[in-house]
């Protein structure tokens, strides 16, 4: 994720100090790439896509993923578009949420966990699409797929196959 933000620099950063803290209260890696949208700071767990006000660290809303764990069990951020935020899940579905209650408005299934697939990177939202890839092939020989989907419905878009597609390889329907 990169920023434009010079706000802090070589000369400053010796001054930061602490504010506020938050604690997840689970127990796991936290891999949440963070991402601030309209002054809240949006964050994920493995089982939770949170808001906060960080200036204060009050919660805002926070949402619970049921999902059964998987073998790559993470959960890199989220992704914001048009008043709704994006993550993938564990096993596999890709979910929205609306930015300001944190409501789940869709879920579109992607990845098959039974074959060591999951979704743990952080979407990009970009012109109406979300982007996301599959992961696991590190664990089982999963082909690596990229998908668009319509950032409204869920509707999957693309599939992109990122090794060469073979017979009897699943297709998702569009």
């Amino acid at each position: 994720r990169f920023s434009t933000l010079s706000q802090i620099n070589t000369k400053n950063v010796g001054r930061l100090k602490i504010l506020c803290a938050y604690d997840t209260k689970e127990y796991t890696s936290f891999q949440s790439g963070l991402i601030v949208v309209n002054g809240a700071l949006i964050g994920t767990t493995q089982y939770n896509i949170f808001s906060l006000d960080p200036a204060s660290c009050h919660q805002n809303w926070r949402t619970h993923v049921a999902s059964p764990p998987s073998l790559l069990s993470a959960a890199r951020g989220a992704a914001y578009l048009d008043g709704r935020l994006f993550r993938g899940a564990d096993d596999g579905r890709v979910l929205a949420y609306d930015f300001t209650t944190g409501k789940q408005l869709w879920a579109t299934t992607i990845a098959d966990p039974r074959r060591s697939e999951s979704l743990p990177s952080a979407p990009i939202a970009w012109n109406g699409l979300v982007f996301i890839g599959v992961a696991g092939g590190d664990y089982k020989g999963v082909k690596g797929r990229m998908y668009a989907l319509d950032a409204k419905t869920g509707r999957i878009a693309w599939e992109f196959f990122l090794v060469p597609r073979q017979p009897g390889d699943r297709v998702r329907e569009i």
